[in-house]
């Protein structure tokens, strides 16, 4: 099995890897920028207290301090997230793949198999996050009601973890091909 962009990766990693940055800060500054209106007492971490509510009380609170243009900020925001989703998971793909390369041209046959399988990661991240994003549109556009904030709350709960793990393992990965082989 091969890592999704292990020829990116060995042939041109550096300008992908510029292109991809620069386009994640510019979607992702936007996104930042969009959400700053959302920032109430019921809601102080703006639409991240909306995916992590869990509840309909709890999503009732906050779509009680939102008014109509507060509404159609989080809709857009949840709407522009599908361009970023593909972004970072690419982005992150990218460096695993790298970590691939690396790996299997160093005889690291363990590092690079493990590499193959977390490169994988951050696509699995972007499509709960488009779950995510649904249900929370869902809750924007109708009555709050269950399922909706629990599939809200897992779906975001689980990409931020394999997110955190996937990033947290390529940092260890890096620092493992810096080292010579024992």
């Amino acid at each position: 099995m091969r890592a999704p962009l292990e020829r990116p990766a060995a042939e041109r990693f550096k300008p992908w890897l510029v292109g991809l940055l620069v386009l994640n800060a510019l979607v992702g500054g936007a996104l930042t920028l969009a959400g700053q209106s959302l920032s109430t007492t019921a809601a102080p971490q703006g639409i991240l207290s909306l995916e992590f509510a869990g509840s309909v009380a709890g999503v009732e609170r906050i779509l009680a301090t939102w008014g109509p243009r507060e509404l159609a900020v989080a809709g857009f925001a949840l709407g522009f997230d599908y361009l970023y989703m593909p972004l970072y998971a690419l982005g992150i793909a990218l460096l695993w793949s790298k970590v691939v390369v690396v790996a299997r041209a160093r005889g690291r046959t363990r590092v690079a198999a493990w590499g193959v399988t977390l490169a994988w990661a951050p696509v699995a991240a972007a499509l709960l996050d488009a779950v995510e994003n649904a249900a929370a549109l869902r809750l924007l556009t109708s009555s709050p009601a269950d399922p909706w904030p629990s599939l809200v709350l897992w779906a975001a709960t689980s990409k931020f973890a394999l997110l955190a793990l996937s990033l947290a393992l390529l940092v260890w990965a890096a620092v493992a091909l810096r080292r010579r082989p024992a």
